[in-house]
């Protein structure tokens, strides 16, 4: 995902992000059908016909850690997450991404191909 499409505002939304993230996920899916069934079991995911949406508000808001496990659960280690220009997400507001993506590493370190270091 590149993040540089934020590079002029001043502040990120969780809402705008997760929108990012959404476009990304949604073409990972046309070309793997079988993710839906993945994506269909966490919290703040809506499946309509071959796409799925992410809920942004405080109701049944998606937990990205979630997000995150779910995707290197389906893809067997077999998905990389990029950030390019990570350093964007300074901006973002109303979440710290902080604690998914220490989570993730932590977790999912025996798994090297969703993170790595260096």
């Amino acid at each position: 995902m590149d993040l540089r499409k934020f590079e002029d505002r001043g502040y990120i939304s969780y809402r705008d992000f997760l929108l990012e993230v959404e476009r990304e996920v949604n073409r990972l899916v046309k070309r793997f059908p079988a993710l839906l069934d993945s994506l269909k079991r966490i919290k703040g995911v809506q499946i309509a016909g071959n796409g799925v949406t992410f809920n942004w508000g405080v109701k049944d808001r998606l937990n990205f850690s979630d997000l995150l496990e779910s995707l290197n659960d389906w893809g067997d280690d077999e998905v990389v997450v990029v950030l390019d220009e990570a350093q964007e997400l300074i901006n973002l507001r109303g979440v710290n991404l902080l604690y998914p993506f220490a989570y993730s590493f932590d977790k999912m370190n025996d798994k090297p191909s969703l993170f790595k270091a260096g």
